[in-house]
């Protein structure tokens, strides 16, 4: 099996005072690193979208994203062409 990571969270719409706002991000973040972490373990394939996903902020840099949710189908093209993935 390969495993895809979730990617970073875009902020659109989002209604969080700092520290929800931080802890929302840390989930996130936290999430992909132990997913990751299990995969390596269990020695499956993992695609790090978080990674290829994320600004200095943790919130999505929004290179790839096409909505709130959504990124762009051509993304695992651009990630392996790029070396994003």
């Amino acid at each position: 099996p390969i495993i895809c990571g979730v990617p970073a969270p875009t902020l659109d719409d989002i209604q969080l005072n700092s520290a929800e706002l931080q802890e929302f991000l840390s989930v996130t973040q936290l999430f992909n690193e132990k997913l990751h972490h299990f995969t390596h373990k269990k020695k499956m394939k993992f695609i790090d979208v978080y990674s290829a996903t994320k600004n200095e902020l943790l919130s999505s840099n929004k290179k790839y994203h096409i909505d709130q949710y959504h990124l762009t189908p051509d993304f695992l093209q651009i990630g392996i062409n790029d070396n994003l993935i």
